[in-house]
């Protein structure tokens, strides 16, 4: 078996695991996962308290709904990267909406 085929296996058993509400497996995904998780918070969001958010509500949405996370090719670290990107997104444009609409209302003061 491959390599990428192990990751895959073992990726499988972990997140039957969530599903089933083992917290201690929560904790090996976090070490496993957070950096990366992390590193493409921040690479979308550059901001560390957002990304920090990010993080953490990734984290949060894999223990609260598991069956969100759809494991693509057997890997829960693809699936947890393209949700991070998804809501890293969303947090990117509320913020850069929110600036251009507090931008907008100041210069119509003026």
């Amino acid at each position: 078996m491959s390599t990428a085929g192990v990751f895959a296996q073992s990726d499988a058993i972990l997140f039957a695991r969530v599903q089933a509400g083992d917290e201690k497996v929560m904790g090996l995904l976090y070490d496993l996962y957070s950096s990366v998780v992390y590193s493409i918070a921040l690479a979308v969001v550059s901001s560390t308290d957002n990304a920090e958010d990010v993080l953490h509500e990734t984290f949060m949405q894999l223990w609260r709904e598991p069956t969100s996370f759809a494991l693509r090719d057997g890997s829960l670290k693809a699936s947890l990267a393209t949700s991070t990107f998804r809501r890293a997104v969303q947090v990117r444009d509320k913020y850069q909406a929110a600036a251009f609409t507090a931008s907008k209302n100041k210069e119509e003061t003026l």
